[in-house]
Order: structure tokens, then sequence, then C-alpha cells
């Protein structure tokens, strides 16, 4: 997938996340936007940093979020936004 593919996904999820339109409307959405990334694209640090975001900022599941950016986190070491979101999971 080319990487505006997961781009455009992000997107989506970031409308909700940052807080553009109300969760409640685009929760749906958002989750199968992040799982859609993820299920192209899985080596993507940004697909694990767009599931982390939404499961927590949307679903409030710590746990897994903790999981998708522990695994964004192995994926791409050197990002500093990986290990930013880590320090609030």
């Amino acid at each position: 997938m080319p990487r505006r593919g997961v781009d455009w996904l992000t997107c989506i999820s970031r409308q909700a996340v940052d807080g553009f339109v109300p969760a409640v409307d685009v929760r749906e959405r958002a989750l199968a936007a992040a799982r859609k990334g993820l299920a192209l694209v899985d080596s993507s640090p940004d697909a694990h940093h767009t599931m982390a975001s939404v499961l927590y900022y949307i679903e409030w599941n710590w746990r897994e979020a903790d999981v998708e950016s522990l695994r964004e986190v192995q994926l791409s070491p050197n990002y500093s936004e990986a290990h930013h979101f880590r320090c609030y999971v």
C-alpha cells in the first residue's frame, strides 16, 4: 500500500483523536480505519501509532494502546513521537 494510503487512514482516525469531530460520531469509523491500516501494512509504525491513539483516546483501552505503542517503538526506535506517546500509556 502506498504511504499516502496509510496517511489517509490516519487522517480519518485523527479527526476524532484531535477533537475536530465528536468521538461518538466517528468512533466506529476511526477504529475501522485504524484496523484497516494495520491489516494493509502491519510493519508501519504509523499504523500502530494510529491504532494506539484510537484505543487510548477514543476507546479508553489503555492495555491494548500500550501493546500497540510498544510495537510502534519496536518498529521505529528513533521515532520521538512513539516515545512521547509511551509516556501517556
